[in-house]
C-alpha cells in the first residue's frame, strides 16, 4: 500500500519520523512534510514561492525517501495526489502531532487539516496526536508571539502562492485559536523553545526527548488495516496519552471543545495581547477529551465538510 506520511511539526520532528519508522517496514512509504513548523494552518493551502516555484528539498531519513515542502501540510497532501512525490498515495498518515487534536477543536489542527484533504480528495487517512499536556502543566509568562511565529513557519505568510488566500491568515490567528488541542502544537513548541503563544502565555510541556513517540507510533500501525479499509474519504482521528506503556484504545466521540483555546489577555490602542489557556469545561463520558483524561487512546471518523439536510432555509427572492 502507498503511504504518505506529512505532518504540520515540520519534516524533522520526532513524531513524524516514529511514525515513518513503525510503517515503512509493511508499506511503500513517501514522507513529505513542512520544512518548518505549520501548526494551526487546518487546511489551509499555502506555500512559499520563488519564481513560481515551490521548493521540494530531499530530506535525509535512512531507508525512506523523504522531502521537506515549503508549503501547508493540506498543499502536501494536494501535490502528493498529483504525483509531486511518486505514485499518488492510497492512504495519508499525518502526525504524530506534538499535542492532542480533540474536541471540536479539530477544525483548526494543520495534522488534522491535511488528513481532511486527502479524504476530500478521496483518499483514505489517519491524523495521529501525542496527548502532552497533562495535568501537572502549568502556565509561563514569557515574551514573544507564536501565532507570527507559526504563521511564518507556515510559510505562508511571506510571498504565499494563490495559497496566500485568508487561509494563511487563518493560520496566523488559528495557530493559537486552533487552540487545537491546543492542540496545542503552536502552544507546545512554544513552550518549548521559551517563547509565548500568540503573544501571551504559554503552556509548559515536556521536552520532546522524554515523550513516548514509539507507543504512539505502534498503536497507528496497529491500525493501519483497519484505516484502509474504512469507506473512501475517511479520516480516523487517532488520539493516545504520553504512556510509558501502550494504553487501550476506546471509539469515542468528539468533545464539543478542545483541550485548551484562546483567551483575550489585554486590550489596549491599536493591540490585543491573547493567552492559550485550559478550556475547564466538564467533560463528558464517552468523548476523547475523557478518555485521554482516563488513559486510553482514543479513534473518532470524521468526515470532510458535508451540507446539511433538512434545514429550512428561506427562498431566495427574485428583486
Amino acid at each position: 500500500m502507498r503511504v504518505l506520511i506529512t505532518n504540520d511539526d515540520g519534516v524533522s520532528a520526532p513524531g513524524i519520523l516514529a511514525l515513518a519508522a513503525a510503517v515503512a517496514g509493511s508499506h511503500d512509504v513517501v514522507v513529505a512534510a513542512p520544512q518548518d513548523e505549520a501548526s494551526g494552518m487546518s487546511a489551509a493551502l499555502t506555500a512559499v514561492v520563488s519564481d513560481g516555484q515551490i521548493v521540494v528539498a530531499p530530506f535525509e531519513l535512512p531507508g525512506i525517501t523523504a522531502y521537506g515542502v515549503a508549503a501547508s501540510p493540506a498543499y502536501i497532501v494536494v501535490l502528493a495526489s498529483l504525483g509531486v512525490f511518486g505514485p499518488p498515495p492510497d492512504i495519508v498518515l499525518s502526525g504524530i502531532n506534538r499535542g492532542a487534536n480533540a474536541g471540536r477543536a479539530v477544525l483548526h489542527s494543520g495534522t488534522v487539516g491535511a488528513a481532511l484533504t486527502a479524504a476530500n480528495y478521496g483518499m483514505r487517512a489517519m491524523a495521529v496526536s501525542l496527548d502532552v499536556l497533562n495535568g501537572d502543566a502549568t502556565v509561563s509568562a514569557a515574551s514573544g508571539s507564536a501565532a507570527s511565529g507559526s504563521a511564518a513557519s507556515g510559510s505562508a505568510a511571506s510571498g504565499s502562492a494563490a495559497s496566500g488566500s485568508a487561509a494563511s491568515g487563518s493560520a496566523a490567528s488559528g495557530s493559537a485559536a486552533s487552540g487545537s488541542a491546543a492542540s496545542g502544537s503552536a502552544a507546545s513548541r512554544s513552550a518549548a523553545s521559551g517563547s509565548a503563544a500568540s503573544g501571551g502565555n504559554a503552556l509548559v510541556l515536556p521536552s520532546d526527548d522524554v515523550l513516548h513517540w514509539p507507543i504512539a507510533a505502534s498503536i497507528a500501525a496497529s491500525l493501519m488495516d483497519a484505516a484502509a479499509t474504512v469507506p473512501a474519504g475517511t479520516v480516523l482521528n487517532v488520539n493516545v496519552p504520553d504512556r510509558p506503556r501502550e494504553p487501550e484504545l476506546r471509539e469515542a466521540t468528539l468533545a464539543s471543545f478542545g483541550q485548551a483555546g484562546i483567551a483575550l489577555a489585554e486590550a489596549g490602542e491599536g493591540y490585543v495581547r491573547t493567552t492559550i489557556e485550559r478550556t475547564g469545561e466538564s467533560l463528558v463520558p464517552g468523548t476523547d477529551l475523557a478518555l485521554l483524561a482516563e488513559g486510553y487512546a482514543t479513534v473518532t471518523a470524521l468526515r470532510p465538510p458535508v451540507a446539511v439536510a433538512g434545514v429550512r432555509i428561506p427562498a431566495q427572492r427574485r428583486p
